[in-house]
């Protein structure tokens, strides 16, 4: 359960993405809430993986549900317990706002082609951003299907290892719901993008169920803010991940 305020949350976690083989290494992620709104998400950087027993300093964001995509991201810092059953202790040393969905409009897109079947023209992300242009090859790509859970996730992830860009969308009953471009480091590190609900997500499978190829373009799109470490702390967050 996590726990915390500025607002009182407590919410049982419906679903979990461990992005730690393969995908990446340093990535952590849970989506919780009620299904029937827009999940709270909580994503944390971890350096390394957490030996058992051990504890380690974690840096991330999270948003709380919301009836609507209008909701506030706050990043934090923690100190996180990886406990002898795999669940984590996580107990925030600070909490600062990041910003609200949609934010400050920006101009131009992002897209992405991931395949396995050789569907895409090439397998990169390009984005015509203003201040944030690239095209960059897709280093990880990952496709989950919770059980009991309506949305369908997928993440993207393309860069260096000096300068990054993830992307995560959503669909709900194989419509479009959401997606989230987050720049884990280079000159715009700790940045968080909202793109607009007339972006589009479209994936190929084979006999219907491994997903084999995603293609997505993020329209739209607004700047939340980002991460600053000198923001004021605005309370705690504490609980268990399990």
């Amino acid at each position: 359960r996590i726990e915390g305020s500025p607002v009182n949350l407590s919410e049982s976690v419906q679903q979990a993405f461990r992005w730690q083989q393969g995908i990446s290494p340093d990535q952590f992620g849970v989506d919780f809430g009620d299904t029937k709104v827009i999940p709270g998400l909580l994503r944390m950087q971890v350096q390394g993986r957490i030996p058992i027993g051990s504890s380690a300093e974690v840096s991330g964001w999270i948003r709380l549900p919301s009836a609507t995509l209008g909701a506030t991201f706050y990043c934090f810092d923690a100190n996180v317990t990886l406990l002898a059953n795999l669940s984590y202790d996580l107990e925030t040393t600070s909490l600062s706002l990041l910003g609200r969905c949609p934010g400050q409009a920006t101009q131009g897109q992002v897209v992405a082609c991931a395949s396995e079947s050789g569907n895409c023209p090439a397998e990169q992300t390009v984005s015509t951003l203003a201040g944030a242009t690239f095209t960059d090859p897709i280093d990880a790509w990952l496709a989950s299907f919770a059980v009991g859970h309506p949305e369908q996730a997928y993440f993207v992830r393309a860069g260096s290892s000096a300068l990054t860009y993830e992307v995560e969308a959503w669909k709900r009953d194989n419509n479009f719901l959401e997606a989230l471009l987050t720049v884990p480091s280079g000159d715009d590190q700790g940045a968080l993008y909202c793109a607009g609900n007339d972006s589009t997500l479209r994936t190929k499978s084979d006999n219907g169920s491994t997903v084999t190829s995603i293609d997505i373009v993020l329209r739209n799109l607004s700047r939340a803010g980002r991460c600053d470490r000198g923001a004021p702390n605005l309370g705690k967050l504490s609980g268990c991940i399990r």
